[in-house]
């Protein structure tokens, strides 16, 4: 993660917008680097890479985005190795009891993270521990999520243009594994 993403995220915290939600909440003006800020509401951010050091930390809250940074990283099953035991080994190990865990992130395999965490703890509606929301730009009744930006025509040009497999993974959240593509029947 860059720091000018954990500037970021400090600065949304700083903006009006966050302060419509809570307005109680402010960064402390004695504790405002970047990759690491403090509340006035006693929250502590702080801001690791998936393959950074958390030595010393616990969470109450750990939130990934964007654990791969592109499709070639989530592809790779050396940077996919590597992103798992990072999660299992140094985030995991962080969390505190009753822990929440968020993840934001292009599905753009089966088996990222994402798929390797409902494949092992399951889903909360079949009994499991995760739950995903997934927004997709065409939703099943073929209507667009966010239609005075993103026509359903519009969203079938992109995907005219980029592919069956690139739209599903980044507009449809819904990731086609490449051996799928080679069985998949022709359209």
């Amino acid at each position: 993660v860059s720091q000018s993403r954990y500037r970021f995220m400090r600065d949304l915290v700083e903006s009006k917008e966050f302060r419509e939600i809570f307005p109680e909440v402010f960064v402390r003006s004695d504790a405002r680097a970047k990759g690491e800020w403090v509340t006035t509401a006693g929250g502590v951010v702080i801001g690791a890479g998936s393959r950074g050091s958390m030595t010393g930390r616990g969470a109450d809250l750990a939130l990934i985005d964007d654990p791969y940074k592109d499709y070639q990283d989530a592809i790779s099953p050396v940077v996919s190795e590597a992103v798992w035991n990072w999660y299992r080994s140094v985030l995991r190990t962080r969390l505190s009891p009753n822990a929440a865990i968020i993840i934001i992130h292009t599905r753009w395999t089966k088996k990222d993270l994402t798929g390797r965490l409902t494949e092992q703890d399951g889903l909360v509606e079949d009994g499991g521990h995760w739950k995903v929301l997934k927004l997709p730009a065409i939703n099943v009744h073929g209507e667009a999520l966010w239609p005075s930006q993103y026509s359903v025509q519009a969203l079938r040009e992109v995907e005219k243009s980029i592919g069956r497999q690139l739209f599903s993974a980044l507009y449809q959240q819904d990731p086609l594994d490449v051996t799928e593509r080679i069985f998949e029947s022709p359209q």
